[in-house]
């Protein structure tokens, strides 16, 4: 955080909270032992359920993912 200019590492006011809290899809349960597995097998975007910036939730904006699914989905079918 020095290099930084910004306080890191704790959930407090004064301290900068940058978070993404995930919706893991079933499965086994997260454990430490796990965790870097799921990390890289388990969890995708599609699992973010909340985002925090600098202190603040974001509200989600699902139109550009919309839009870029439904130009996939043109071009699906004009492969067809």
């Amino acid at each position: 955080g020095r290099c930084l200019g910004v306080k890191l590492g704790r959930l407090q006011p004064g301290y900068a909270a940058d978070l993404v809290v995930l919706r893991p899809p079933p499965g086994p349960p997260l454990e430490t032992e796990n965790l870097a597995a799921a990390m890289l097998f388990r969890l995708s975007a599609s699992c973010v359920d909340r985002v925090m910036v600098d202190g603040a939730w974001q509200r989600p904006n699902p139109e550009p993912i919309r839009e870029a699914g439904l130009i996939q989905a043109q071009r699906l079918w004009a492969a067809m």
